[in-house]
């Protein structure tokens, strides 16, 4: 999980006030949390997990001068960012679960049965009986179930905000994952998408576990399919693209899958053109995403002709020393001043926003992606991508390095834990706890007395209408980033 506070808002109600601090996951908007509630939080995950959590930031008894609020700001981004690296509990129930019914509070959403829009990997709609407050597993799960997929294949695939732009082209916004209900997600999100079910592996492997199952079979080929057609999957033999062509044509699946997956690009996730400092700063670039590559596609204009001319440079994952993730906090005055100063990109989507009253300043994030790649023997160099799937693309590198580690320790299973996005969230030996909500009301749940989608909850105080409350937004800008080491495996042969 990457986090961000890139504002606060000043709620006022019912003669009181108090301070609100948005919660950006991943680039997106996500709810709105008090100091309060944060250390409520903490105070709970230190009980679960002793010795793993950072400091939180101190309270105080005076009110806070802008400068304090600011500080305050800053160390709780710090201390979210901080648990949001450790392995341990950002997969954990309570994290989970706690953002989870903070997304509930923010909606003021109450469980209903609700329809919901799945599009399959070749585009088919399916519509899917769901709870609005379900999880992202538990709406996979349903999904899964709805299709006839058998349950142990369903960590093989995921579910994505994504949208299908004018030119036809796949835009993946980022993956659902457990602390979210994709029924608030999709209102939350600021542009217009829609949720897709897609392969959630690289290495093609792992496709093998799978294909004894039909359904699986099917949707594995459709996908196969749809990336060949939009050049995700990259073949320059004609006699392998017509043999791919016949196969189709024929209704040779098995063979058509046999034929795709022994392609190098096979899997590989194609993001929108963005603005990389590869090989210098400025320049648009195309991103691909393979399991065992980077490859920036680099679009420059030629001084002599003014053509444009494409550059492409390989960057092997292996060569990846570490990678992180960095929000950059934008105001009016900086988003024109990057309009001007970047080219427009045809269907690059808008930066995100957090939602501020109208008298407010228009306060947005923006995402930079960069890896440290060891281009030559005692030479690292720096490469940052600004995209709005910058997210996307760090946790894909995430995923990619996680089969990468399993794959040479020589396990049997290949397939990674990936309980934070696609199982439901084990409750382990934290079986009670409780969310304190913005209006001091206690939440407590008992995960020992829940079905398999829904978590039982008891107010013991009524509900406060925010509606019509007056809010003020605080904006400090910065730039904050926790870098992820998790992959340094770089030795001779990689040279």
């Amino acid at each position: 999980m990457h986090f961000s506070i890139p504002d606060t808002q000043l709620f006022n109600a019912n003669g009181s006030s108090y301070m609100g601090f948005n919660i950006h996951i991943n680039g997106a908007f996500h709810c709105i949390l008090r100091f309060r509630q944060l250390h409520c939080l903490h105070e709970q995950l230190r009980k679960a997990y002793p010795n793993r959590l950072p400091s939180f930031p101190p309270k105080k008894i005076l009110p806070l001068s802008l400068s304090q609020l600011e500080d305050r700001r800053s160390q709780l981004e710090r201390y979210l960012q901080l648990v949001g690296q450790d392995p341990i509990i950002s997969k954990g129930y309570l994290l989970n679960n706690f953002l989870l019914t903070a997304q509930h509070e923010l909606g003021s959403e109450k469980s209903r049965e609700i329809s919901l829009d799945v599009f399959l990997p070749h585009g088919v709609r399916r519509v899917i009986q769901i709870t609005s407050t379900w999880s992202a597993p538990s709406v996979l799960s349903k999904v899964c179930e709805d299709l006839g997929l058998q349950k142990e294949f369903m960590s093989n695939f995921a579910l994505y905000l994504a949208r299908i732009l004018k030119d036809g082209e796949l835009e993946l916004v980022r993956r659902l994952q457990a602390f979210e209900a994709p029924h608030l997600s999709l209102r939350q999100c600021h542009i217009d998408c829609n949720v897709h079910l897609r392969r959630a592996h690289w290495d093609a492997i792992l496709d093998d576990r799978i294909l004894t199952s039909n359904v699986a079979l099917g949707l594995l080929y459709v996908q196969a399919v749809g990336d060949v057609e939009r050049g995700w999957i990259t073949c320059k033999d004609i006699g392998t693209l017509n043999r791919l062509e016949d196969l189709q044509n024929g209704g040779f699946t098995k063979e058509y899958l046999r034929s795709v997956r022994s392609l190098p690009t096979y899997g590989s996730v194609r993001f929108l053109p963005c603005t990389c400092d590869y090989p210098n700063p400025g320049n648009m670039s195309t991103a691909t995403f393979s399991p065992r590559n980077i490859t920036l596609t680099t679009h420059t204009k030629q001084a002599i002709k003014n053509e444009r001319k494409s550059e492409i440079s390989v960057f092997p994952v292996t060569r990846i020393r570490c990678w992180r993730l960095t929000t950059v906090h934008m105001n009016d005055d900086d988003i024109s001043a990057s309009s001007s100063n970047d080219d427009s990109t045809p269907g690059d989507s808008s930066a995100s926003t957090t939602p501020t009253s109208s008298s407010s300043r228009s306060i947005s994030t923006r995402l930079e992606f960069s890896f440290e790649f060891l281009v030559s023997r005692d030479n690292l160099r720096w490469i940052t991508l600004a995209s709005d799937q910058a997210s996307l693309m760090s946790s894909s590198l995430q995923s990619i390095v996680d089969e990468l580690v399993v794959k040479r320790s020589s396990k049997e299973d290949l397939v990674a834990d990936n309980i934070s996005s696609n199982e439901d969230i084990d409750g382990g030996d934290f079986v009670n706890w409780s969310y304190l909500s913005r209006d001091r009301g206690l939440i407590r749940f008992d995960s020992s007395k829940t079905d398999d989608n829904t978590v039982a909850a008891r107010r013991n105080s009524t509900k406060k209408e925010y509606k019509n409350c007056n809010t003020t937004v605080i904006f400090n800008p910065g730039r904050e980033s926790v870098q992820n080491e998790a992959f340094e495996d770089i030795g001779d042969d990689d040279l």
